[in-house]
């Protein structure tokens, strides 16, 4: 029975109470309130393995290409090329694996290490990953890139898109195509640079206000601050040409040779090539992320589960059942990669929010040892773990 300075915490959620307790059959949430407790440092550490997965290529590698994610602590935020794949950890350090890195068995002579992090990088704000390249935004407004395209010889991969222009100035975005980078100035101006064999590098003059910029393959996109898309480069899928009556979107995320939309509704819409089903396989539904890998996409619903459609050679649409809900995805190549919520802490059956449900949880096993109770990990469910959820209530992702 609780005590009575538990219940008055607890009557100042609108709790009462009576001596009937309840067994839950649901194991599963042990170890996700296990990895709630990781997240505030109360317990043993997590790994990225605990918040990233993948699946396509990197959960059973193919063609020399390995995007399974290292085991390192918790991220922020994900990112992916065509081969290679990136995770920035809260302190903005960056780790990276896959293609172009000194322990892949790929032996490809234009993956010239996009995997291995210059030295003098400590910390980065954003990531945007091309063919066999990255382009990072730092903290401080600068730019830097790695991998192909230190050298414009116009060999192997080597186009210049690792080059960055000496005069960019203050940045607040990247972006990167296979071989061609871009970058979105504090003034808004885009500036692009690398590979130009579909004009992909020249700019178009008088652009207005951009929200976002993009590139994929050999193409690069605008999206303005009133939601319509400017497109220019190589034009394979007919993803230069937006479809009539184009609603205002919010997000845009390219493929090779085609294009997913996001409109402020939650709604996708898709436009170019659709040889392997990229525009007539979109879903409906309300959304409220989207990617695109070269022939496939992958989006988070409003209730934060995943969907993927495209090319699926290698399974990279084969969403895991077992997935859970979602805050971030990427796509490469072969593969999809997603970065999962780890519930907060006190939500004891993972619903993304606190609720009664979570303090009925609690007081039912309240003087025992269960561990998906036990909050602060001491052994035993007590006042202190009613504490911390009151002390947490409303922090939850979808509160």
């Amino acid at each position: 029975m609780a005590t009575p300075k538990l219940q008055t915490l607890l009557g100042r959620v609108g709790v009462s109470f009576n001596s009937s307790r309840h067994v839950r059959s649901t194991p599963r949430w042990h170890a996700l309130a296990f990895q709630g407790c990781l997240l505030l440092g109360v317990a043993a550490e997590t790994t990225l393995a605990d918040r990233i997965v993948v699946w396509g290529c990197g959960a059973n590698s193919c063609d020399g290409e390995e995007v399974q994610p290292p085991d390192l602590p918790l991220v922020s935020q994900i990112a992916a090329g065509v081969h290679h794949a990136a995770a920035v950890k809260p302190d903005q350090s960056v780790v990276l694996w896959g293609r172009g890195s000194e322990n892949a068995p790929n032996g490809l002579i234009h993956h010239r290490f996009q995997s291995i992090l210059p030295s003098d990088i400590q910390s980065v704000a954003s990531l945007a990953g091309g063919g066999t390249h990255w382009v990072a935004l730092l903290p401080d407004g600068s730019v830097r890139a790695w991998g192909s395209g230190t050298l414009n010889t116009g060999l192997n991969q080597q186009h210049g898109q690792s080059i960055v222009p000496a005069d960019l100035g203050t940045c607040v975005q990247v972006a990167a195509g296979n071989a061609h980078s871009l970058a979105l100035t504090s003034s808004n101006a885009v500036v692009a640079w690398g590979y130009n064999g579909f004009q992909q590098c020249n700019v178009p003059s008088g652009l207005p206000p951009i929200a976002q910029i993009a590139a994929a393959g050999y193409a690069s996109y605008t999206l303005d601050t009133q939601g319509a898309v400017k497109v220019w480069g190589r034009n394979a899928g007919g993803q230069l040409a937006p479809p009539a009556g184009l609603p205002v979107l919010v997000k845009i995320a390219p493929g090779l040779d085609h294009v997913v939309g996001l409109t402020p509704s939650g709604q996708l819409v898709a436009w170019g090539s659709n040889v392997h089903q990229q525009v007539s396989g979109v879903p409906s539904g309300t959304f409220t992320a989207v990617c695109s890998g070269l022939f496939h996409s992958v989006a988070i619903r409003s209730d934060r589960t995943v969907v993927a459609w495209g090319l699926n050679d290698h399974g990279q649409c084969d969403v895991p059942a077992t997935l859970g809900r979602c805050k971030q995805v990427v796509a490469g190549r072969h593969f999809s990669l997603a970065l999962t919520l780890l519930p907060c802490v006190g939500d004891t059956n993972g619903d993304g929010r606190h609720s009664g449900l979570d303090i009925a949880a609690l007081f039912a096993v309240y003087g025992t040892s269960d561990p998906m109770c036990d909050l602060d990990g001491n052994g035993i469910v007590d006042s202190i773990d009613f504490t911390m959820l009151l002390a947490a209530w409303g922090s939850c992702p979808d509160e």
